[in-house]
């Protein structure tokens, strides 16, 4: 059975932008071993993978143009856009 593994600040970092997404993020293992957690908001896909802590963000519609962040990037920019 895999168990997927997060650190305590990793945690707090995922429950920060869930929050600013307001959705649920959704964990799982990639390949067997790396927590990764997705979140979808409106036609948005984001996905964190711990071992590089790094955000993916794509358009649903154009898989071509991705954006990648750190998750305090992510925060930043998030709530940047709240104010």
């Amino acid at each position: 059975m895999s168990i997927i593994n997060i650190t305590h600040e990793d945690l707090k970092r995922v429950s920060k932008i869930s929050s600013l997404l307001d959705i649920n993020p959704e964990f799982r293992l990639w390949a067997g071993e790396i927590t990764q957690v997705n979140w979808k908001k409106d036609n948005t896909s984001y996905m964190w993978r711990e071992d590089t802590d790094t955000v993916e963000i794509a358009v649903n519609s154009n898989w071509e143009d991705m954006k990648y962040y750190s998750s305090e990037e992510l925060i930043n920019k998030l709530e940047s856009q709240r104010l």
